[in-house]
């Protein structure tokens, strides 16, 4: 079993993949932490989106993918902008965890003007994000979200609304979801 679980930033992908993962009792793969690594040559993930070195970025986000569906047994937490890469590394990345995986995409509400708001509020508590004022960053996470949102609509083989749900409550809508 393979499984993918992502959206937009701040949805809550990467609570939801761990707790599936120890319930499933399968090996969580963080696509953050596998790119961080492949990166470090260049001074990791962190210091290239900084840099806005989306081109070095772009040419190890396939790789990460392929080395982390390679084998049963795993739950890929995937940042939403793989989906949205540029040069068509995002429809290389889409195609290729619709093929080995099941991918479960995650959106706080069915409403895209909710979902921006409960993003935006989540965004602005996080520390990379405190650069920004308040229009930035709202205009940053509507890009976001709807970029990824329009990925998932053709990837996802199932969407999960989240704003109004636990995480134990999203943990239990994606087992059903891999039933």
């Amino acid at each position: 079993m393979r499984i993918t679980i992502t959206g937009p930033r701040s949805v809550g992908k990467t609570t939801a993949a761990v707790l599936l993962a120890e319930q499933l009792k399968l090996k969580y793969i963080s696509s953050d932490d596998t790119m961080d690594e492949l990166l470090q040559p260049y001074g990791g993930l962190s210091k290239l989106l900084k840099d806005k070195r989306k081109d070095i970025i772009n040419k190890h986000i396939m790789p990460a993918c392929e080395q982390a569906l390679k084998k049963d047994g795993v739950i890929l937490d995937l940042a939403g902008g793989s989906l949205t890469a540029q040069e068509g590394v995002g429809e290389r990345v889409r195609k290729h965890i619709k093929k080995k995986s099941r991918v479960i995409g995650l959106f706080p509400s069915i409403n895209d003007q909710a979902s921006i708001e409960h993003l935006y509020k989540r965004e602005r508590e996080r520390h990379h994000f405190s650069h920004l004022d308040d229009q930035e960053l709202k205009n940053k996470v509507r890009r976001n979200y709807l970029d990824v949102k329009a990925a998932l609509k053709k990837t996802a083989d199932t969407i999960i609304y989240t704003a109004v749900l636990t995480p134990s409550q999203v943990v239990a809508k994606c087992r059903a979801a891999i039933r």
